[in-house]
Formats: structure tokens, C-alpha cells, sequence
């Protein structure tokens, strides 16, 4: 999610309960939908259970705007449960993660017989999570990080393509696919607008059918980031303080414009990292907007594959030769700007600098996610290599050590803890690298040796996963946002105090808990 967007400063989500007085005003709070009578004489012995008797408590309704709060037609899943006083809204990527849980309840192949009122009731929740993204596009003309007014300055990874493809794989509406096909449209336009940059001519030799690549940024103004640094002066530690320090001692002038500190600059690349949902991370080196993120430019991929199905099956066959060759070129883009045959893995890509960007990041397996990889016994070695580098016991590092840049050597100038980082592990990045290594390992009834190696560290890293969420509901009673990726326990970084979950964390459970073993 935007982790860093999850308190409530002024506009910047970060995770705290300090919005209500930091804002000023009163805010009126959405009503919980869930019933938590629904729990009284049960038993919670597992967190199967504990999903059934508590999914509909992380449900809010409000359909009117009130102060802070942006209403939405339909109730929406938000990351923790009624009675938590943190995360409280509707946030973006979340919701793909959240979805994935419900539908997989909603519509698990191991069910006998006819499904319950309560799996019809997970799956209907989940179209209604997307269908308050569309409205929000609609409104917007894009996803804001969550529906909050104070958080329309950014969004969050464009998780929405891959969010419709699996509503219509579940309900094969085909009425509804047309609406979410145009806001998919809308959505993407926005970021080719506002979150794009041209090639250059060397770049331009690489990948000539491509016209630019997407990068994470913000549409704040000053005022707000000076406010947000201050923010951030809370959150993180003095290590951000001498950085932002040491920056406002040097200034810059624009052209026509007063000379102002460099920390402002640096402050934008915070907020961008925000919008990234990595808040925080030593892995774009505190210059988000100088970095082309390969997660992103991968999901803005899916998009425009969707559109191109989904036409496709619409019968729209002038729109679907369209979006076919804007994907086929992103494509292209990311087989050719994107990957390093010295290496053979794929890496963000440094606009600034103009060649990849060394700083080994869980965002490297998103081609593979995206099925973007060409499916050679080259890249399911290059996929293998990679998941050796980065899954441990109970999940993902989210970044490795820095390498030295092939052209220049330079350090991290990211020198504060951050929890996008090593140890913990993040649900969200378990999904990406176990669907990534399920796309290269599947659907081969005479696997090859290296679809095999595959197929088993997938098997291995969804089994550390479920084994640690589920050992620390048997101590705790919880779902948590994060766990330990070397020993599964809640022995975390945090930037904040880490609440109890719901969220993506029981559904990126419920996904794998059901296709090995069944509700």
C-alpha cells in the first residue's frame, strides 16, 4: 500500500492516528459494514476460520463525501478490521491483493457442490472493490493512493488491469467489461501524461518502436512537501535528518523561478516513492523520480494487455489491434531497455543516467509476473538465479545488497532504516515472485528441468509463507502486516508501530491456503 501513506498527515497517508487532530477538523468516520456478533460462540482456531468470520468486519460504507473522506458507491475492503484506528480507507494496490483472497473464497475449484450465500456474498465484494476504482477513475480521471482528498496528489501501482482481467475470468460480464475496459483507457492515459518520459536517440536505437517509459512522481506543491518533510523527520530516522540537512545547504535556480534548497527536490522523490507503494526503500537510492521502475512499466504492460483482450472478446477488433501494438511495443521496450544479457536479469532502468539501475530489487521478477520473458530454457535459468538470490525461508527480500554501477560507482545515499527492506517480508511481493515462478513452471505435462527447479522453490516459498502467517496466529490470534522473512516471526523493521492486518496478508493467504490444501 502506500506504506508510507498511512497516517494521516494533512494529505500524506502515513501510517499513525494522528489525521483527526493534524487535520483540524472533525472527521466523520465510514460505517463498518461487518457485523462482529458474527464472532460471539465461535471458535477462531485457525486463520482459515478466522478469514470466514471476519472478511466482511474489514468492510466501510459511505457513499458521501465527508470532510477528509472520499465517499464510494459500493463497500470497500480496507487493510484492518473495525475497531483498528489505523488504515481505515480504501488504498489502491491493496485492493488487488485484498481481491485475490475473495475471489479465490468466493470461487475455489476444491468446493462440492453449489457455493454458500457467504462465498456469493466474498465475490460480489470483490466487483465492488473494483467498481469503486472505476468510479474513482471516472472521477478522477485515475486512482488516488487511497480515497482520500489529501492523498489525490498520487497514486499507487496501476494494479487496476490486472484487477479487471480477474473479475471477468470470475463472472464473464461481459456488459461490465466494457465500462472497465473505458476506464481502464482513462487510467492509462493518465499515466502516459503525467508519469511519462521520451527516449532517447541512443535509447531510441534499442527499442525504435517505443516512444518513452513511466516513472513514479507526485502532483504535490511545495507547501505540501515542506509538510510532509516534516512528517518524515517523525517517521524516519536522523540518518533522513542529515540527508534533507545537507541538501538545503545547497541550492539550484530554475528559469524564472527564486532559488530554493536542494532538500525540495529530494522531498519529491520521497513523496514519488510514496506513489511507488515502497515507502520507504533503499531501493531507488532516494531518487524515485529519476528511476523508470520495471513493476511499473511491467503493470502499465498488463493494462494495455487486458484492454487488448478484452476488446477482443468484445468483438472491438480495431481497438484490440491498437492496444495489441502499444503492448507489443512496451514489450519490446522492456525485453531491450530494461534487461542485461551480462546479467540476464531485468533491473529498473536510471532515466538520469541513461543505462540499468544496480540496485537488486524484488521488482525483478515483475517481468516474469507479467509474462513479458520469453519462456526459454535461458530465462527459467535466469528466473531460478534470481529466486535463489532473493526468496529465503519465509519470503522475499525486498532489496539485496548494492552492486557498484557498471559505469560509475556510486553508494546508496539512503543510510536510515526503511522497511522495505531486508528482513521483512511483504505478502504483496510472496504473490509477485510465486505467480511469477508459477507462469515459467506450469501448464507442462513433461516439465523441463528448469520448469521443475521452479516449480519447486515456488512450492517452497508459498509453504514458508502460510507456515509463518499461521504460526503467528497460533501465538497471536492475528494476521499481521509483515513478517520475518529469515525466522517467520514479527521480529520487524518498522517505520511505525505495526498494527494487526487483515488486508493483503489474509489474502495472499487465502489465495495459497486454498489452492494447496482447500477450505
Amino acid at each position: 500500500m502506500q506504506r508510507a501513506n498511512r497516517t494521516f498527515f494533512i494529505g500524506i497517508a502515513v501510517r499513525s492516528v494522528l489525521f483527526p487532530m493534524l487535520l483540524g477538523a472533525r472527521c466523520c468516520l465510514a460505517q463498518n459494514i461487518g457485523d462482529s456478533s458474527i464472532l460471539e460462540g465461535k471458535a477462531q482456531s485457525t486463520p482459515l476460520t478466522y478469514y470466514v468470520q471476519n472478511w466482511r468486519n474489514s468492510l466501510r460504507g459511505l457513499d458521501h463525501d465527508s470532510a477528509d473522506v472520499i465517499g464510494l458507491p459500493h463497500p470497500y475492503s480496507t487493510p484492518t478490521l473495525a475497531g483498528n484506528k489505523m488504515f481505515q480507507e480504501m488504498y489502491y494496490w491493496d485492493s488487488y491483493f485484498i481481491n485475490r483472497g475473495l475471489i479465490a473464497y468466493g470461487t475455489h475449484p476444491q468446493r462440492s457442490g453449489e457455493s454458500t450465500t457467504d462465498e456469493q456474498a466474498a465475490l460480489q465484494q470483490a466487483i465492488n472493490n473494483c467498481d469503486n476504482l472505476i468510479w474513482l477513475v471516472e472521477k478522477f480521471g485515475y486512482v488516488p493512493n487511497a480515497n482520500r482528498y489529501s492523498m489525490t496528489n498520487r497514486s499507487q501501482p496501476p494494479m487496476l488491469g490486472a484487477m479487471v482481467s480477474d473479475i471477468y475470468k470470475a463472472t464473464k460480464d461481459t456488459a461490465w467489461l466494457n465500462r472497465a475496459l473505458h476506464a481502464l483507457e482513462m487510467e492509462h492515459n493518465w499515466w502516459m501524461r503525467e508519469r511519462f518520459l521520451g527516449l532517447s536517440n541512443s535509447e531510441r536505437k534499442r527499442a525504435p518502436h517505443s516512444l518513452g517509459y513511466n516513472h513514479y512522481g507526485h502532483n504535490a506543491n511545495d507547501a505540501f512537501l515542506l509538510r510532509f518533510g516534516r512528517f518524515l523527520s517523525g517517521r524516519l530516522d536522523d540518518g533522513f535528518d542529515s540527508l534533507i540537512a545537507q541538501q538545503n545547504r545547497d541550492s539550484f535556480q530554475l528559469p524564472n523561478h527564486p532559488k530554493q534548497g536542494k532538500g525540495l527536490w529530494l522531498l519529491g522523490h520521497m513523496l514519488a516513492e510514496a506513489e511507488s507503494g515502497w515507502d520507504f526503500t533503499p531501493r531507488f537510492n532516494a531518487r524515485c523520480m529519476n528511476i523508470a521502475p520495471l513493476d511499473l512499466n511491467c503493470l502499465l504492460y498488463i493494462t494495455e494487455r487486458t484492454l487488448f483482450e478484452g476488446y477482443t472478446i468484445l468483438g472491438n477488433q480495431q481497438k484490440a489491434n491498437q492496444w495489441k501494438s502499444i503492448a507489443k511495443n512496451r514489450k519490446e521496450l522492456i525485453n531491450n531497455l530494461f534487461y542485461d544479457k551480462h546479467t540476464g536479469w531485468y533491473w529498473d532502468y536510471d532515466i538520469a543516467l541513461g543505462h540499468i539501475h544496480r540496485n537488486s530489487n524484488a521488482a525483478q521478477f515483475m517481468p516474469y509476473f507479467a509474462k513479458i520473458a520469453p519462456n526459454t530454457t535461458k530465462h527459467r535459468k535466469a528466473l531460478y538465479s534470481l529466486s535463489s538470490a532473493f526468496v529465503d525461508r519465509y519470503g522475499v527480500h525486498p532489496c539485496l545488497p548494492v552492486l557498484s554501477d557498471s559505469t560509475k560507482s556510486s553508494s546508496n545515499q539512503v543510510r536510515w532504516s526503511t522497511q522495505w527492506n531486508s528482513p521483512n517480508a511483504w505478502p504483496p511481493l510472496t504473490h509477485f515472485v510465486a505467480e511469477a515462478l508459477g507462469n515459467y513452471s506450469k501448464g507442462n505435462e513433461l516439465m523441463s528441468h528448469s520448469s521443475k527447479l521452479l516449480s519447486t522453490k515456488r512450492y517452497e516459498l508459498i509453504k514458508g509463507y502460510l507456515q509463518s502467517v499461521e504460526t503467528q496466529f497460533a501465538l497471536t490470534g492475528r494476521f499481521w502486516e509483515k513478517y520475518n522473512l529469515h525466522t517467520g516471526t514479527l521480529n520487524v523493521t518498522n517505520e511505525y508501530a505495526m498494527p494487526d492486518f487483515f488486508g493483503w496478508t489474509a489474502g495472499v493467504y487465502m489465495e495459497y491456503r486454498i489452492e494447496f490444501a482447500g477450505p
